[in-house]
């Protein structure tokens, strides 16, 4: 059973995801975004492209079990940091623009799916954030880079604190804010359908040059700081600290090795 639906309407395809109850990512819901969006960019009878969740929140974030499997063992680390690069990258390269619309948190891979976008709805009181640093996972902070300006993502990377819809939007790295989540999808269907006026060729292209101009490189920088972890983070005893004293709910106590 899919947990993407699919809506087509006035040229603007609408796509939820639905993976009950949080929208968690694992490699199976990375790979499974990854073609869906990989076949919607094949199609031409979409002009503009929103992103939302049938769920509660935009994303509850990636898998905790996986995230664990990652820090221990490195043929899984690099299987999943394929897979999210691949999703993300799927989302950031589609031929047309997307609009994130986000209720709820985004944390983590939500965040990731977020910024992949090229445009931002979100709740006020929507959190964001890239937690990894207290899950002992090295990535994502390329992501909060596209949010807000970069000695700013470094602190939230440092820190894995959220940031929130109303304080993106100050920062420019969400378009507008809305109080309800009915409300953050009716605006984000109002800036799709305005792209969807403009000539469908001359979109794509502008597109097509921001990104090759922004040179990003989502992909690559994802797996280097893959690399990094995997060159000694991973599997330490730091490292199994991290994720220890979350699932345990009580605060970590580091060593340094």
């Amino acid at each position: 059973m899919s947990r993407i639906d699919l809506e087509l309407t006035d040229r603007i395809a609408v796509v939820t995801l639905r993976n009950e109850p949080l929208n968690i990512f694992d490699i199976g819901f990375y790979t499974e975004v990854r073609e869906f969006m990989l076949d919607l960019n094949a199609r031409s009878d979409f002009d503009a492209v929103v992103i939302t969740s049938g769920c509660r929140h935009f994303s509850g974030g990636g898998d905790l079990p996986e995230i664990q499997r990652i820090c221990s063992d490195v043929k899984v680390a690099e299987r999943v940091s394929r897979a999210v690069a691949a999703c993300m990258g799927s989302i950031y390269h589609c031929k047309k623009p997307v609009i994130a619309a986000v209720h709820g948190n985004a944390i983590g891979s939500g965040t990731g799916i977020a910024a992949s976008c090229d445009l931002i709805i979100a709740q006020e009181t929507s959190k964001f954030a890239v937690p990894e640093i207290n899950v002992g996972f090295i990535g994502a902070s390329e992501f909060m880079q596209l949010l807000v300006p970069k000695k700013l993502a470094r602190y939230y990377a440092y820190t894995g604190k959220p940031i929130t819809g109303a304080e993106l939007k100050r920062w420019g790295g969400v378009l507008d804010t809305a109080g309800t989540r009915e409300e953050v999808l009716e605006k984000a269907m109002a800036v799709a359908r305005e792209i969807a006026a403009r000539a469908p060729a001359a979109v794509s292209l502008f597109k097509a040059a921001m990104n090759y101009n922004d040179n990003e490189d989502l992909e690559g920088k994802f797996f280097h700081e893959m690399r990094l972890g995997l060159g000694g983070f991973y599997g330490s005893d730091d490292a199994g600290e991290c994720i220890a004293a979350m699932l345990e709910k009580r605060k970590p106590v580091y060593t340094g090795k």
